[in-house]
């Protein structure tokens, strides 16, 4: 009795698994290729399509050129469809429910990257990758390489920019008769194995499918943008050094000698660096650069400054004998940075003619006391008749003075207003105004530059 109950508990443990043998996966090979067509499409429901599910993994993105106007990655697209010609029942193969395959052995979409630099192509090559089919018909395949498509780039916003990509795939020859694409229903745009980019950041991604002359696409758009960390140390700083240094020259005094030559040294150093940078720019007429626009103004203020120094230098050297009209004075007395030595001047002067005026005013108050002295005295001794003679001469004396007084007074404000003003206070003038003025039209240039690349 007890060896059978022990005979029962061993029976109840013991569990027939049904093993699989590399004899069954021979046998279920040879049996389900031993028909099989490869060349036709595995299509069971011929009234309609075939409805092939297909989604894209990307690697890496390797390069993108905006020159050639062209990306390259190393991507993949993964594609499912029923295959109609295959089946099997997996209790007669030891349980076996799929298989593993080479794709050479069993039909594929032949599927083409249709805005290919290169050769028009199906995206397997000549690589031979696994393709996996189940028991039902259900097969995977996920084929992949290298893929260097066109890319219409916008380079406007350089070195802010970034660029929208698009990978073009169809199924070569065959139209939506034969095969439709559709989005896979999960995975449609893998990242599991992506390794970013030092330059480029992937910021956005989206498969689509659509039609076009018959023919069913898969379209799949990558935006990426760009690090301009580099750029920014390279050619932005640079560019801004240059444009703040330049209008420095107007703080030289003329007499140095070296404000000429210093704005022709800064100007011919940053058309070589133009030159230099020009090549790490994307050279592009439509749209244009507009750091390169912004560059190329700096350079004709920086041209300009050149002039507007020469023709100063000019005016610091004119005879101060020539003429100065009313235009010269206004810049050289109505702004507020005025040179000292007018002020000066002016003092000097005003100290000069209130000194004179002084001086009449007290001769004139000494002639009044003679005038009033002799009327009293006149009046005590009755004489009146001749103090009045003598009073009205010297009256008359007196005014007569200070005619003559006011008279060179007005030459001397006259002669005053005249010379008090030289060209070199004109010049001087002219270099805070074109300071100024250079200051305000470059910093609203890199305002209006950082405000459009960012935008």
């Amino acid at each position: 009795m007890a060896i059978f109950k022990i005979l029962v508990v061993v029976k109840i443990l013991i569990v027939a698994v049904q093993g699989q043998t590399l004899a069954n996966v021979y046998q279920l090979h040879s049996n389900v290729f031993a028909n099989y067509n490869k060349e036709v499409i595995p299509n069971a429901n011929r009234s309609n399509p075939m409805d092939i599910q297909i989604g894209f993994f990307l690697l890496t993105i390797t390069e993108f050129e905006e020159i050639d106007e062209t990306i390259e990655v190393n991507a993949g697209l993964f594609a499912s469809w029923n295959d109609g010609g295959i089946s099997w029942d997996p209790t007669q193969y030891g349980g076996k429910s799929s298989l593993s395959i080479l794709q050479g052995n069993i039909w594929t979409p032949p599927l083409v990257l249709v805005n290919n630099v290169e050769d028009l192509k199906p995206i397997e090559g000549e690589f031979e990758f696994m393709a996996t089919i189940f028991y039902n018909g259900f097969t995977v395949w996920a084929p992949g390489g290298v893929m260097k498509a066109k890319c219409t780039t916008d380079i406007s916003k350089f070195p802010f920019d970034s660029q929208t990509c698009t990978l073009q795939f169809v199924t070569w020859g065959l139209t939506q008769a034969d095969i439709t694409l559709s989005l896979a229903p999960t995975n449609s745009f893998d990242l599991t194995f992506f390794v970013p980019n030092s330059n480029w950041k992937l910021t956005g991604n989206r498969p689509y499918t659509y039609s076009l002359g018959g023919y069913s696409g898969y379209n799949v758009d990558i935006t990426i943008q760009r690090e301009p960390l580099y750029f920014l140390l390279m050619v932005v700083c640079p560019t801004l050094l240059f444009s703040l240094l330049n209008p420095l020259v107007f703080l030289l005094p003329v007499e140095s000698g070296e404000r000429i030559s210093l704005a022709m040294t800064i100007l011919l150093s940053y058309a070589i660096f133009l030159t230099l940078v020009s090549a790490a720019i994307p050279s592009s007429s439509n749209p244009m650069c507009i750091l390169l626009i912004m560059m190329v103004v700096i350079i004709i203020v920086s041209g300009m400054i050149v002039f507007s120094v020469i023709i100063i230098s000019a005016i610091y050297c004119r005879d101060e004998k020539q003429k100065m009209n009313r235009f010269w004075k206004a810049i050289a007395t109505k702004f507020p940075w005025k040179h000292g030595d007018i002020d000066s001047q002016t003092a000097e002067e005003t100290e000069i003619e209130e000194a004179t005026w002084r001086d009449v005013s007290e001769k004139l108050g000494l002639h009044r006391n003679n005038l009033v002295q002799p009327l009293y005295e006149a009046k005590e001794s009755g004489n009146t008749r001749q103090v009045s003679d003598n009073t009205r001469q010297v009256s008359d004396g007196h005014v007569e003075e200070n005619k003559k007084s006011e008279s060179n007074l007005s030459r001397s404000d006259h002669t005053r207003n005249n010379t008090c003003i030289s060209w070199k206070d004109v010049a001087h003038s002219l270099d805070m105004l074109s300071l100024i003025s250079s200051y305000a039209l470059i910093i609203l240039i890199l305002v209006i530059f950082f405000i459009v690349v960012r935008s």
